[in-house]
């Protein structure tokens, strides 16, 4: 009669473990719009990126920048949102919309533009590089690194939107 006491105890202990922390996540629920974190190395597994938290983009993020740094254009297709979205660097710069067939080229001219960062002269890839772990901010499933915004839709965070400089608008319209 003690063991069975004892297994009922346990699963009373288990149930109300598990309704605080579903209770923690609701009540936590207000902060998923806009969350901050230095992405660390937080794998589940190297694809699995398909939540919407700040672990889920730092596993995207990961996948993203081997991807460039490899020049790996399938992989990066994958990771992008059709058609990708650019601009210039003013609000009022109007939007054009890049099919598939476009992005590798498009974003390894891209990849080669300033960065804006500093007076060197450094890349977009330069930054790619550098930045292993990017510290973010989560703002209604949009991140922005750099010149890039990622977005969290349909169950999977996509490369969605590049800003352009003009030296790189001139130079895709050759």
């Amino acid at each position: 009669m003690n063991c069975n006491k004892l297994v009922v105890s346990g699963l009373l202990l288990l149930n109300i473990l598990i309704a605080c922390g579903n209770k923690k996540e609701k009540d936590s629920s207000h902060f998923n719009n806009t969350s901050v974190l230095s992405v660390g190395n937080l794998y589940k597994s190297e694809n699995d990126f398909s939540d919407s938290t700040l672990d889920g983009f730092s596993r995207y993020w990961q996948v993203f920048r081997k991807s460039v740094i490899t020049s790996d254009t399938s992989q990066l297709s994958s990771l992008t949102f059709f058609p990708l979205q650019t601009r210039g660097t003013f609000d009022n710069d109007p939007v054009v919309y890049v099919s598939r067939e476009k992005f590798t080229k498009l974003f390894f001219v891209f990849l080669k533009q300033w960065n804006g960062n500093d007076l060197e002269g450094s890349t977009e890839m330069d930054y790619i590089k550098k930045v292993e772990h990017p510290t973010v901010i989560i703002n209604n499933n949009h991140v922005r690194i750099g010149n890039m915004a990622f977005h969290f839709e349909k169950g999977r965070w996509t490369l969605n939107f590049l800003y352009l400089n003009e030296e790189t608008t001139e130079l895709l319209k050759k």
